[in-house]
């Protein structure tokens, strides 16, 4: 059980970029409080998860679309609100990542593991990357909305 405050509820916004030249796609939660959460989440976790039908730019139409964000809601499911931050995602190049902050990285690898074997697409190749951000640079880099 988890002795973290639940986040808030989450606002999202769509900023439009360019990455090497590719069109990127990133939809960051805007409601949270790096100030506050950064000492109890210190742990970037990112999953990229393959586009399997992607346009000439590189990136997922509406049904592509849907289809990630059910199984990236697949893999968070069963996490508590309080156990993590979820930063929101980025499509680009043929990948989602998928971005949140934990306090405890391993065990946020473990169950992810045992959540992609649990979902629809269990031969989905998922990578996931952790990285140790105490100063939730990343998640800085991405919000653009202060509260």
């Amino acid at each position: 059980m988890s002795m973290h405050a639940a986040a808030p509820e989450p606002r999202f916004q769509l900023i439009q970029a360019s990455r090497d030249g590719l069109p990127a796609l990133i939809m960051v939660n805007t409601s949270l409080h790096p100030d506050v959460d950064a000492e109890a989440f210190p742990w970037l976790v990112s999953l990229s998860i393959p586009i399997l039908n992607m346009n000439q730019a590189r990136l997922c139409d509406d049904q592509e679309s849907q289809r990630l964000n059910a199984f990236e809601d697949a893999l968070l499911a069963g996490m508590e609100d309080s156990a993590y931050r979820y930063v929101g995602h980025i499509t680009w190049n043929g990948i989602r990542d998928v971005l949140f902050y934990v306090a405890k990285p391993e065990q946020a690898v473990e169950y992810l593991n045992t959540q992609m074997q649990l979902s629809d697409s269990p031969n989905t190749k998922v990578h996931i990357a952790t990285k140790h951000d105490p100063e939730w640079k990343v998640y800085r880099k991405y919000s653009l909305a202060r509260n």
